[in-house]
Order: structure tokens, then sequence, then C-alpha cells
């Protein structure tokens, strides 16, 4: 239950950049939203197959669980909000991870490297970004939509068998997750509304 629905999309995300080509030799991946669930789990997974993982967060607080967990460098997420009034950045990173969607999206997309890609999975920050063509067609960048709900069961079950197999994370996981009680469930709920959840959150009914 550690990994649960967000360990399953983390997963997804990483299989996604690699069927576009992405190899550790290519330069830094980028992942947004580093301290929640996907974001956690995917900066274990992509560091556990050897990326330089740059961790992208609101928390810096939270930079040495974010190192921990494999993260080459963590990074403001305010680093980049100049990039919004931009048609392009300077390519800083070889692939990336979203969980955030919106404006945070495109400043990705803006800042990737020639032929690079981005596996974008949520939408906290928005469903809708302002959007122009020139990262796709100057640079060949890909938008890689991550879905785990419609997906076919087969690739699913893929997906976890490799989480359990090649992909198995166990010391990280460990650090990823808290076991909280029922009772405290509406407590770490506000903090996940607040923006202020680490990681995972596993309710033990025995607590």
């Amino acid at each position: 239950m550690i990994l649960g629905t967000a360990g399953l999309t983390a997963g997804l995300c990483v299989e996604k950049l690699l069927e576009a080509g992405a190899t550790p030799e290519d330069g830094e991946v980028l992942v947004t939203g580093a301290t929640g669930g996907v974001g956690s789990i995917a900066v274990a997974l992509l560091a556990k197959l050897g990326f330089r993982v740059a961790a992208v967060t609101g928390k810096l607080e939270s930079a040495e669980f974010l190192t921990a967990l494999g993260a080459w460098k963590v990074i403001d997420r305010e680093t980049l909000a100049p990039f919004a009034s931009k048609a392009m950045a300077k390519p800083l990173w070889a692939w990336a991870v979203d969980t955030v969607g919106g404006e945070t999206l495109f400043n990705v997309i803006k800042s990737l490297a020639y032929g690079g890609g981005v596996a974008a999975c949520g939408m906290a920050s928005g469903a809708q970004f302002q959007a122009n063509v020139f990262p796709f067609i100057l640079r060949g960048i890909s938008l890689l939509g991550v879905d785990s709900v419609e997906l076919p069961l087969a690739k699913k079950t893929a997906v976890w068998q490799k989480l359990a197999g090649d992909w198995y994370i166990g010391e990280q996981l460990q650090r990823i997750a808290e076991d909280i009680s029922l009772e405290q469930a509406p407590e770490f709920l506000a903090r996940l509304h607040r923006g202020h959840g680490i990681g995972r959150y596993v309710v033990d009914m025995a607590l």
C-alpha cells in the first residue's frame, strides 16, 4: 500500500520515458512535485535506474528527504517561474516527469533539451496551460500522457511486476511512507489539502 496508485503512476511515467528512448547518459531528468506521492516514488525509481534526478519542490526544507531518495540535486520550484514569459527557455534537462500540470508543465517543456520529453500525469496546479508550438517543432519535444485508470489490466500488471522485481525500491519505500492511525487521517488530509504533505501516508488500522 505504500506504492498504491501513486506508485503505479510513477512506474508508468518512468516506463513512458524509457519507451521514448531515455537513457541515463542523456542528462538530468527533472521531477516536479517531488515530495508528493508520485513524485517521491518517481525520484527513487529513476535514481535506482541510474538517472541523475533534479527534484523540484516548493518545500526546500525537505531537501534531505529527496537526496536520501537518490535525487542528484534539489531545485526550488520558483526556478521555473521566469520561463512563463518566454516562448522557449535554455535547454536544461533531458527528460522530465511532471506531476503538477498547469503552467509548470509548459515551463518544463520549454526547458527540455533537443529530442527530450515529459511524462505528464498530474494537474495539482491546474488542468490547463498556455502553450506554443516552438518547443515541439524546433526541439522535437514530446508530451507523453500517462493514465493509470483506463489502461488495460495487462499493462498495469507488467508495471507492477517491474515494481516488484528489477524496479524494487525496498529501503526507499520506508523513507517515503509514514504510518498513521485512522484518528490521525483528518489531520493528515488537511496537510495534503494545504500542500504540506511529504511522501505517502499509510493508515494502519491497528494503531
